[in-house]
């Protein structure tokens, strides 16, 4: 599945300008069920589907092309484990961070070099999905 992916988001920038796409900051949601459609014919549609696709992957992955104008990092279902918010929670409660450490450790995780935090996240540390993470990080360091 990860050469089906990976072609797909190689010619990321080809499918955008064939379907007279390449200048979208922002898709509309019938663009995106268009371009959805015409990635799933032409590269998932002889493919065993049942384990590693969603609709939903592919419909991000455009969306994020559209907006930051850039091709998406693959990244490994087994790479995901590294990025679950529920450890970052745990090791926080663990330490017994204050809040200042927990903020500064929440920062330097997302900060790092080879970080995925923003691709998965999908916005950059000063959206919204960072205020999401750091919520959900504090969420799952008090439920347990």
């Amino acid at each position: 599945m990860k050469s089906i992916y990976q072609n797909m988001i190689d010619d990321i920038e080809e499918i955008f300008r064939r379907k007279n796409l390449a200048d979208k900051d922002y898709l509309l949601d019938y663009e995106t069920e268009y371009l959805t459609q015409y990635v799933f014919d032409n590269y998932f549609d002889e493919a065993d589907i049942e384990i590693g696709y969603r609709k939903e992957d592919i419909e991000d992955i455009l969306r994020f092309y559209a907006f930051k104008g850039e091709k998406p990092a693959f990244i490994e279902f087994k790479e995901k484990y590294q990025y679950d918010l529920k450890k970052v929670a745990e090791y926080i409660c663990y330490q017994r961070m204050d809040p200042y450490g927990q903020a500064e450790y929440i920062s330097k995780l997302w900060d790092e070099k080879d970080s995925k935090w923003k691709q998965i996240q999908k916005q950059e540390k000063v959206g919204l999905s960072y205020r999401s993470y750091k919520t959900n990080i504090k969420r799952r360091a008090f439920r347990t």
